[in-house]
């Protein structure tokens, strides 16, 4: 989550990676606005075969499979400055994620099979009234997530929904004193 940078008006930031495992990350934002409006774009992406040689307790060099994951998710943020002291912003993010469960390390079957896969949708509306003595806040999330885990013998789906409301006021008009929830 970002805080808007009132002044922005282009800014573009890429950020590859290049990780142990075979890792790739790529992490994009790109910021758009004016004195009023600010639009923040992120993109997100890793990749990993995460497969590599250890030694086991006798010393044998053994080999970690069925780890590799990949994910990635996409953030927009806007900000609008509707008056000198009301401010809204809009929120969503996505993300999914697939992951490999590599065997515990006695396991030798060749045919093992166990992942998760989540994808994750959060959206969130704020409103905020920001005066000298005191600071109002109406804020309303909603989060959609499935979970999905699957073995040689169970496919097994999670789906979790939330809708959160949150009203806040902060008052601080007392010298020493902070009135807030």
């Amino acid at each position: 989550v970002s805080n808007p940078d009132w002044d922005n008006r282009i800014n573009l930031l890429l950020a590859p990676t290049i990780a142990s495992f075979s890792t790739y990350n790529m992490n994009a934002d790109f910021a758009v606005g004016s004195s009023t409006f600010q639009s923040v774009t992120k993109l997100n992406y890793c990749n990993s075969k995460n497969n590599f040689p250890y030694y086991d307790n006798s010393l044998q060099i053994q080999r970690q499979r069925n780890s590799s994951f990949n994910t990635y998710g996409i953030t927009e943020e806007l900000f609008f400055k509707i008056r000198k002291k009301d401010y809204l912003s809009a929120k969503v993010w996505y993300n999914y994620d697939f992951r490999n469960i590599p065997p515990i390390a006695t396991n030798t079957t060749p045919s093992y099979n166990e992942n998760q896969k989540e994808k994750t949708l959060r959206s969130m509306v704020e409103w905020k009234r920001l005066e000298r003595d005191f600071s109002f806040t109406l804020r309303s999330a909603f989060i959609d997530q499935l979970m999905n885990y699957k073995n040689d013998s169970l496919n097994a789906n999670h789906q979790y929904n939330s809708w959160i409301n949150r009203l806040r006021f902060i008052y601080s008009g007392i010298k020493r004193l902070s009135i807030k929830p």
